[in-house]
């Protein structure tokens, strides 16, 4: 049986490599089909040839990175004891961002840049884990 994703469900995500006695708490939730469309979108671009000859080799990007600062963008729901480097408590905001067709509220970008990117990459890659069909699922 398939189950569809729950939108408004979120989890505390504690990272393994941050302090146990003092962490920083990230509320996670997993992002809708339409919005993971256009992050997916984002992985790979192709680029026509040079000056628009059809002989010359297309360029081909791929975007990991992006991908996981997106989905930390669109599936990062708050926080918990995250301080600036002076130790004082960053307020979790969003903003309003058109994607998948709708206007979705998304990390402030003020704030997504603050975040250092080991740890937008590590939030990212498990927002994207919280989207895929479970292998338990294929075997109902």
């Amino acid at each position: 049986m398939i189950r569809g994703i729950a939108l408004t469900e979120t989890e505390t995500f504690i990272l393994p490599i941050d302090d146990p006695t003092n962490p920083t708490k990230w509320k996670i939730g997993v992002i809708d089909s339409l919005i993971m469309a256009e992050i997916q979108d984002l992985i790979t671009i192709f680029e026509p040839g040079a000056g628009g000859d059809r002989n010359a080799p297309a360029k081909t990007k791929l975007c990991m990175n992006l991908v996981q600062v997106e989905a930390t963008r669109y599936g990062l729901k708050g926080w918990e004891n995250y301080v600036d480097s002076t130790g004082m408590q960053i307020p979790f905001r969003t903003e309003k961002k058109y994607v998948g067709g709708k206007t979705v509220d998304a990390v402030a970008d003020d704030l997504l840049r603050t975040i250092p990117f080991d740890v937008v990459s590590a939030l990212g890659k498990r927002i994207l884990d919280k989207n895929k069909f479970l292998e338990e699922e294929a075997k109902n």
